[in-house]
């Protein structure tokens, strides 16, 4: 991520750009070359080599995340986002019902006299203060129009359905948070022993009653407090293997194939796609099993 100087003083702010990775088009051939896998190869032996002193680890994964940025910068599609300033890709969007591209447009217009004001600090400002005022003044004036009218044209709505189709005007009630119609309910339906379903009120509650009854009063539950405190001690002395083994492959693919898609890359700038389509950063890392971890 970067800061885009402006070009003139024309423009309002800086900008801070991103590259957006698209990862449905990764090649057959990312992170799949002689070179990377050189490059790989050898921060490994580092690790094995290097002493154990966080600021060398730091160094050698410094370098293994510029190798996997170059690669994706020469094999991956991407486009640049703007975030601020007049390049920005995006239109300020609101999910209020009531806003429309009037709105907006007023608001882009608040804001940038904002910025100007705040930006000035010659005899001007006090003149672009007052400016930006009667901007957030008009803004705001809008702002109550416009939830004004939907109000009212919802009213005017719900009236209309209430005369002509009742089950339109309560779900329509529903929608806007009123009726209970849209929660999710549990079925009064239960399974008899027959393998029937019913739907009668006392087989329901007769079947809720013994299920809940042998759940919670348990014939063999009478377990002594201090048997259960003298397994917690032995738990806490017990020497887990599993925590001294070294991490298996299968582990590690478990893991990345449990990893969310589409987030946001962490400090190291590294998106989880990158790992997913049979890596073989992965491949190289397992084959030196003896890495130091």
């Amino acid at each position: 991520m970067s800061n885009v100087q402006p070009k003139n003083d024309k423009d309002e702010t800086f900008s801070t750009k991103f590259e957006k990775f698209d990862f449905n088009k990764i090649p057959a051939n990312f992170m799949n070359t002689n070179n990377v896998y050189q490059n790989i190869c050898s921060l490994i032996e580092s690790l094995k080599t290097v002493e154990h002193q966080q600021n060398c680890v730091n160094g050698i994964y410094d370098d293994f995340c510029k190798t996997v940025e170059s690669e994706m910068s020469d094999k991956i599609p991407s486009k640049t986002i703007f975030v601020g300033g007049k390049q920005s890709n995006k239109k300020y969007r609101n999910k209020k019902p009531w806003w429309n591209e009037s709105l907006s447009k007023l608001w882009y217009e608040m804001c940038n006299a904002e910025k100007a004001w705040n930006k000035c600090k010659n005899m001007h400002q006090n003149q672009l203060k007052a400016i930006y005022v009667q901007k957030r003044k008009h803004f705001d004036s809008e702002v109550q129009k416009s939830k004004r009218k939907y109000w009212y044209d919802m009213q005017e709505q719900l009236l209309s359905e209430s005369s002509k189709n009742q089950h339109m005007f309560w779900k329509k009630i529903g929608k806007i948070g009123i009726a209970e119609s849209r929660k999710h309910v549990i079925p009064m339906e239960v399974i008899d022993d027959d393998g029937n379903v019913s739907s009668e009120l006392t087989d329901v509650l007769d079947k809720w009653k013994s299920e809940y009854s042998e759940l919670l009063n348990q014939q063999n539950s009478s377990i002594r407090v201090s048997d259960s405190c003298t397994s917690l001690n032995e738990a806490s002395t017990f020497n887990d293997f599993l925590l001294t083994e070294p991490i298996s492959y299968q582990e590690t693919v478990h893991v990345i194939e449990k990893t969310k898609r589409g987030k946001s890359a962490g400090i190291d700038n590294l998106p989880g796609e990158n790992f997913m389509t049979n890596s073989p950063i992965l491949n190289m890392q397992h084959t030196n099993k003896k890495a130091t971890p």
